[in-house]
Protein backbone atom coordinates (compact mmCIF):
# COMPACT_ATOMS: atom_id res chain seq x y z
CA UNK A 1 0.00 0.00 0.00
CA UNK A 2 2.86 2.68 0.89
CA UNK A 3 4.78 1.58 -2.49
CA UNK A 4 1.42 2.64 -4.17
CA UNK A 5 0.93 5.90 -2.85
CA UNK A 6 4.52 6.95 -2.97
CA UNK A 7 4.27 5.94 -6.53
CA UNK A 8 1.72 7.97 -6.69
CA UNK A 9 3.14 10.89 -5.50
CA UNK A 10 6.03 10.34 -7.39
CA UNK A 11 3.46 10.29 -10.91
CA UNK A 12 1.69 13.49 -10.15
CA UNK A 13 5.28 15.22 -9.24
CA UNK A 14 6.45 14.23 -12.76
CA UNK A 15 3.76 13.72 -15.11
CA UNK A 16 0.79 15.62 -13.72
CA UNK A 17 2.57 18.98 -12.52
CA UNK A 18 3.12 21.39 -14.85
CA UNK A 19 5.61 23.90 -15.11
CA UNK A 20 4.85 26.98 -13.30
CA UNK A 21 2.74 29.06 -16.10
CA UNK A 22 0.91 31.81 -14.38
CA UNK A 23 4.32 33.89 -14.79
CA UNK A 24 3.85 34.92 -18.50
CA UNK A 25 0.26 35.22 -18.08
CA UNK A 26 -1.41 38.47 -17.32
CA UNK A 27 -4.23 37.63 -15.18
CA UNK A 28 -6.74 39.07 -17.12
CA UNK A 29 -6.57 37.25 -19.83
CA UNK A 30 -8.55 33.90 -20.46
CA UNK A 31 -6.71 30.70 -21.93
CA UNK A 32 -8.98 29.32 -24.94
CA UNK A 33 -11.50 27.38 -23.82
CA UNK A 34 -14.52 25.18 -25.57
CA UNK A 35 -17.99 25.55 -24.78
CA UNK A 36 -19.86 22.49 -25.17
CA UNK A 37 -23.02 21.11 -24.44
CA UNK A 38 -24.12 17.40 -22.69
CA UNK A 39 -27.61 16.63 -24.50
CA UNK A 40 -28.67 15.25 -21.36
CA UNK A 41 -29.33 18.90 -20.30
CA UNK A 42 -32.32 19.09 -22.87
CA UNK A 43 -32.94 15.25 -22.81
CA UNK A 44 -36.16 15.73 -20.97
CA UNK A 45 -37.71 17.88 -23.87
CA UNK A 46 -37.46 14.80 -25.46
CA UNK A 47 -35.90 16.28 -28.77
CA UNK A 48 -34.87 14.31 -32.00
CA UNK A 49 -30.80 14.47 -31.77
CA UNK A 50 -30.80 16.79 -34.83
CA UNK A 51 -33.19 18.74 -32.93
CA UNK A 52 -30.93 18.76 -30.42
CA UNK A 53 -27.28 19.59 -32.78
CA UNK A 54 -29.88 22.29 -34.36
CA UNK A 55 -30.62 23.72 -30.82
CA UNK A 56 -26.92 23.42 -29.25
CA UNK A 57 -25.16 25.49 -32.11
CA UNK A 58 -28.26 28.15 -32.14
CA UNK A 59 -27.28 28.64 -28.64
CA UNK A 60 -23.27 29.29 -29.18
CA UNK A 61 -21.83 26.26 -28.07
CA UNK A 62 -18.92 25.17 -29.84
CA UNK A 63 -18.82 21.49 -28.95
CA UNK A 64 -21.57 19.10 -28.10
CA UNK A 65 -21.09 15.83 -26.08
CA UNK A 66 -23.76 12.57 -27.36
CA UNK A 67 -24.60 9.69 -25.94
CA UNK A 68 -24.96 6.37 -27.79
CA UNK A 69 -28.48 5.60 -26.87
CA UNK A 70 -29.32 8.86 -29.29
CA UNK A 71 -26.80 7.90 -32.10
CA UNK A 72 -28.47 4.63 -31.86
CA UNK A 73 -32.06 6.16 -31.87
CA UNK A 74 -30.93 7.98 -35.15
CA UNK A 75 -29.52 5.01 -36.79
CA UNK A 76 -32.50 3.10 -35.95
CA UNK A 77 -35.46 5.52 -37.23
CA UNK A 78 -34.02 8.53 -39.28
CA UNK A 79 -30.44 7.87 -41.42
CA UNK A 80 -27.20 6.67 -41.01
CA UNK A 81 -24.47 7.34 -39.58
CA UNK A 82 -22.96 9.25 -42.41
CA UNK A 83 -25.71 11.28 -42.42
CA UNK A 84 -25.35 12.39 -38.64
CA UNK A 85 -21.89 13.07 -39.32
CA UNK A 86 -23.00 15.43 -41.97
CA UNK A 87 -25.27 16.92 -39.93
CA UNK A 88 -22.93 17.77 -36.99
CA UNK A 89 -20.52 19.25 -40.05
CA UNK A 90 -23.12 21.48 -40.99
CA UNK A 91 -24.40 22.84 -37.62
CA UNK A 92 -20.23 23.98 -36.96
CA UNK A 93 -19.83 21.80 -34.06
CA UNK A 94 -17.73 19.45 -32.59
CA UNK A 95 -18.14 15.95 -30.93
CA UNK A 96 -16.07 16.26 -28.19
CA UNK A 97 -17.15 13.18 -26.62
CA UNK A 98 -19.44 10.26 -26.84
CA UNK A 99 -21.58 9.49 -23.27
CA UNK A 100 -21.90 5.20 -23.29
CA UNK A 101 -21.66 2.60 -20.26
CA UNK A 102 -20.12 -0.27 -21.41
CA UNK A 103 -19.02 -1.90 -18.89
CA UNK A 104 -15.27 -2.79 -20.09
CA UNK A 105 -14.26 -2.14 -16.27
CA UNK A 106 -15.46 -5.48 -14.15
CA UNK A 107 -14.56 -7.97 -11.60
CA UNK A 108 -16.68 -9.90 -13.76
CA UNK A 109 -14.76 -11.17 -16.83
CA UNK A 110 -18.00 -12.15 -18.85
CA UNK A 111 -19.46 -9.23 -18.33
CA UNK A 112 -16.23 -7.54 -18.73
CA UNK A 113 -16.06 -9.34 -22.35
CA UNK A 114 -20.01 -8.02 -23.25
CA UNK A 115 -18.52 -4.50 -22.16
CA UNK A 116 -15.58 -4.74 -24.53
CA UNK A 117 -17.64 -5.70 -27.69
CA UNK A 118 -20.28 -2.81 -26.65
CA UNK A 119 -16.96 -0.43 -26.59
CA UNK A 120 -15.92 -1.75 -29.59
CA UNK A 121 -19.00 -0.70 -31.74
CA UNK A 122 -19.43 2.81 -29.71
CA UNK A 123 -15.75 3.46 -30.58
CA UNK A 124 -17.67 3.03 -34.06
CA UNK A 125 -19.83 5.57 -33.94
CA UNK A 126 -17.05 8.36 -32.56
CA UNK A 127 -14.52 7.25 -35.14
CA UNK A 128 -17.59 8.07 -37.80
CA UNK A 129 -18.75 11.30 -36.09
CA UNK A 130 -14.81 12.49 -36.47
CA UNK A 131 -15.14 12.51 -32.17
CA UNK A 132 -12.79 13.26 -30.22
CA UNK A 133 -12.95 11.22 -27.19
CA UNK A 134 -15.27 8.24 -25.81
CA UNK A 135 -16.23 7.82 -21.55
CA UNK A 136 -15.00 4.80 -19.71
CA UNK A 137 -17.04 4.26 -16.28
CA UNK A 138 -17.24 2.26 -13.83
CA UNK A 139 -20.19 0.92 -14.26
CA UNK A 140 -19.42 -2.51 -14.60
CA UNK A 141 -18.09 -2.74 -11.36
CA UNK A 142 -19.65 -4.31 -8.42
CA UNK A 143 -17.66 -4.27 -5.70
CA UNK A 144 -15.76 -0.74 -3.60
CA UNK A 145 -12.72 0.32 -5.47
CA UNK A 146 -9.74 -1.59 -3.83
CA UNK A 147 -6.32 -0.67 -4.30
CA UNK A 148 -5.44 -4.84 -4.03
CA UNK A 149 -6.98 -4.45 -7.27
CA UNK A 150 -5.56 -1.65 -8.60
CA UNK A 151 -3.29 -4.12 -11.19
CA UNK A 152 -6.56 -5.50 -12.58
CA UNK A 153 -8.73 -2.25 -13.43
CA UNK A 154 -5.19 -0.59 -15.08
CA UNK A 155 -5.15 -4.08 -16.98
CA UNK A 156 -8.26 -3.02 -18.18
CA UNK A 157 -8.31 0.02 -18.91
CA UNK A 158 -5.12 -0.36 -20.49
CA UNK A 159 -6.68 -2.85 -23.23
CA UNK A 160 -9.32 -0.19 -23.80
CA UNK A 161 -6.61 2.26 -24.43
CA UNK A 162 -5.20 -0.54 -26.89
CA UNK A 163 -8.22 -0.56 -28.89
CA UNK A 164 -8.10 3.35 -29.19
CA UNK A 165 -4.42 3.46 -30.18
CA UNK A 166 -4.34 5.01 -33.54
CA UNK A 167 -7.98 6.20 -34.24
CA UNK A 168 -7.13 9.61 -33.00
CA UNK A 169 -9.72 8.78 -30.52
CA UNK A 170 -8.64 9.24 -26.89
CA UNK A 171 -10.66 6.88 -23.95
CA UNK A 172 -11.65 9.25 -20.91
CA UNK A 173 -11.81 7.52 -17.45
CA UNK A 174 -14.88 9.10 -15.69
CA UNK A 175 -14.75 9.39 -11.73
CA UNK A 176 -18.29 9.02 -10.49
CA UNK A 177 -19.09 10.56 -7.01
CA UNK A 178 -22.10 8.02 -6.01
CA UNK A 179 -19.79 4.90 -7.26
CA UNK A 180 -17.33 2.83 -7.02
CA UNK A 181 -14.76 5.65 -9.23
CA UNK A 182 -15.37 7.77 -6.78
CA UNK A 183 -12.19 9.63 -5.87
CA UNK A 184 -9.39 11.21 -7.95
CA UNK A 185 -6.80 9.37 -6.12
CA UNK A 186 -8.45 6.35 -7.81
CA UNK A 187 -8.61 7.23 -11.04
CA UNK A 188 -5.57 8.66 -10.99
CA UNK A 189 -3.62 5.62 -9.93
CA UNK A 190 -5.78 3.30 -12.80
CA UNK A 191 -4.53 5.53 -15.23
CA UNK A 192 -0.60 5.80 -13.34
CA UNK A 193 -0.68 2.12 -13.25
CA UNK A 194 -1.17 1.47 -17.11
CA UNK A 195 2.46 3.19 -17.74
CA UNK A 196 0.58 4.96 -20.58
CA UNK A 197 0.31 9.02 -21.44
CA UNK A 198 -2.65 8.18 -24.35
CA UNK A 199 -4.69 7.73 -21.38
CA UNK A 200 -7.21 10.71 -19.65
CA UNK A 201 -9.71 11.43 -17.01
CA UNK A 202 -13.25 12.82 -17.33
CA UNK A 203 -13.96 14.85 -14.58
CA UNK A 204 -17.45 16.71 -13.44
CA UNK A 205 -18.10 19.71 -10.32
CA UNK A 206 -21.33 17.74 -9.12
CA UNK A 207 -19.28 14.31 -9.14
CA UNK A 208 -16.11 15.73 -7.48
CA UNK A 209 -18.45 17.34 -4.55
CA UNK A 210 -20.62 14.26 -4.32
CA UNK A 211 -17.79 12.28 -3.94
CA UNK A 212 -15.89 14.17 -1.15
CA UNK A 213 -13.27 15.14 -3.24
CA UNK A 214 -11.13 18.63 -2.36
CA UNK A 215 -11.28 21.21 -4.95
CA UNK A 216 -7.12 21.41 -4.12
CA UNK A 217 -7.34 18.17 -6.29
CA UNK A 218 -7.69 20.08 -9.48
CA UNK A 219 -4.53 21.98 -8.52
CA UNK A 220 -2.28 18.52 -8.93
CA UNK A 221 -3.61 17.60 -12.32
CA UNK A 222 -2.39 18.93 -15.46
CA UNK A 223 -4.62 20.03 -18.14
CA UNK A 224 -3.23 17.58 -20.37
CA UNK A 225 -4.73 14.82 -18.40
CA UNK A 226 -8.00 16.39 -18.41
CA UNK A 227 -9.31 17.21 -21.63
CA UNK A 228 -12.92 17.49 -20.65
CA UNK A 229 -14.32 18.71 -17.66
CA UNK A 230 -18.57 18.65 -16.49
CA UNK A 231 -19.68 21.75 -15.75
CA UNK A 232 -22.62 22.07 -12.94
CA UNK A 233 -23.49 23.66 -10.01
CA UNK A 234 -25.55 21.60 -6.55
CA UNK A 235 -27.83 23.29 -3.84
CA UNK A 236 -26.22 23.48 -0.30
CA UNK A 237 -29.56 22.25 1.39
CA UNK A 238 -28.92 19.01 0.67
CA UNK A 239 -26.21 17.06 2.65
CA UNK A 240 -23.68 15.65 -0.11
CA UNK A 241 -23.53 12.46 0.08
CA UNK A 242 -27.80 12.46 -0.61
CA UNK A 243 -27.55 14.17 -3.65
CA UNK A 244 -28.82 13.02 -6.74
CA UNK A 245 -27.72 13.63 -10.89
CA UNK A 246 -31.05 14.99 -10.87
CA UNK A 247 -30.48 17.94 -8.03
CA UNK A 248 -27.77 19.42 -10.45
CA UNK A 249 -28.55 22.96 -11.18
CA UNK A 250 -27.27 25.30 -13.47
CA UNK A 251 -23.61 27.40 -13.25
CA UNK A 252 -24.13 30.07 -10.84
CA UNK A 253 -27.12 28.62 -8.79
CA UNK A 254 -25.77 26.82 -6.65
CA UNK A 255 -22.76 26.57 -4.05
CA UNK A 256 -19.97 25.30 -6.25
CA UNK A 257 -17.41 27.77 -6.29
CA UNK A 258 -17.06 28.05 -9.94
CA UNK A 259 -15.34 31.35 -10.21
CA UNK A 260 -12.32 30.22 -8.17
CA UNK A 261 -12.53 26.52 -9.91
CA UNK A 262 -12.19 28.77 -13.43
CA UNK A 263 -9.88 30.83 -12.48
CA UNK A 264 -7.38 27.91 -11.28
CA UNK A 265 -7.79 26.18 -14.18
CA UNK A 266 -6.83 29.53 -16.10
CA UNK A 267 -3.80 29.60 -14.07
CA UNK A 268 -3.02 25.86 -14.76
CA UNK A 269 -3.49 26.34 -18.58
CA UNK A 270 -6.38 24.91 -18.89
CA UNK A 271 -7.52 25.23 -22.92
CA UNK A 272 -10.07 22.33 -22.94
CA UNK A 273 -13.42 21.37 -23.19
CA UNK A 274 -15.85 22.95 -20.36
CA UNK A 275 -18.98 21.25 -20.65
CA UNK A 276 -22.64 21.23 -19.14
CA UNK A 277 -24.39 18.60 -17.96
CA UNK A 278 -27.84 18.67 -16.04
CA UNK A 279 -30.50 16.63 -15.35
CA UNK A 280 -32.96 18.74 -13.66
CA UNK A 281 -36.94 18.39 -14.60
CA UNK A 282 -37.82 21.35 -13.18
CA UNK A 283 -35.73 23.55 -15.59
CA UNK A 284 -37.44 21.34 -18.26
CA UNK A 285 -41.11 22.17 -16.74
CA UNK A 286 -40.21 25.81 -16.49
CA UNK A 287 -38.27 26.87 -19.43
CA UNK A 288 -38.18 26.22 -23.45
CA UNK A 289 -35.04 24.70 -24.76
CA UNK A 290 -33.96 27.77 -26.01
CA UNK A 291 -34.92 29.62 -23.41
CA UNK A 292 -32.51 27.19 -20.91
CA UNK A 293 -29.84 27.41 -23.33
CA UNK A 294 -29.64 30.42 -23.69
CA UNK A 295 -29.36 31.40 -19.48
CA UNK A 296 -26.85 28.64 -19.24
CA UNK A 297 -24.86 30.50 -21.70
CA UNK A 298 -25.37 33.32 -20.46
CA UNK A 299 -24.62 31.77 -16.70
CA UNK A 300 -21.15 30.33 -18.52
CA UNK A 301 -20.15 33.80 -20.37
CA UNK A 302 -20.56 35.93 -16.54
CA UNK A 303 -17.97 33.74 -14.95
CA UNK A 304 -15.39 32.53 -17.49
CA UNK A 305 -14.63 36.63 -19.08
Amino acid sequence: MKVVRLLLVLYLTVYLLPADTTANTPEQERTAVTFALNTSTISGYELSLPDMIRLTAEAGFSGIEIWTQDVEDFIQHEGSLEQLAALIRESGLSVENLIGFAPCVSEDETLRQEGVKQFRKELEYVKSLDGKHIAVTGAGLQEAFSWDRLDHYARQYKEILDICNGTGVRPLLELWGSHHLSRVEYITAILMRTGRTDGALLLDLYHLYRGGNSWESLSVLHPSVVPVIHINDYPGNIPYTELTDADRVMTGEGICPTKQIFDLLQKKGFQGVISVELFNESYWATYTPQELLAKIMSNLQSIYK
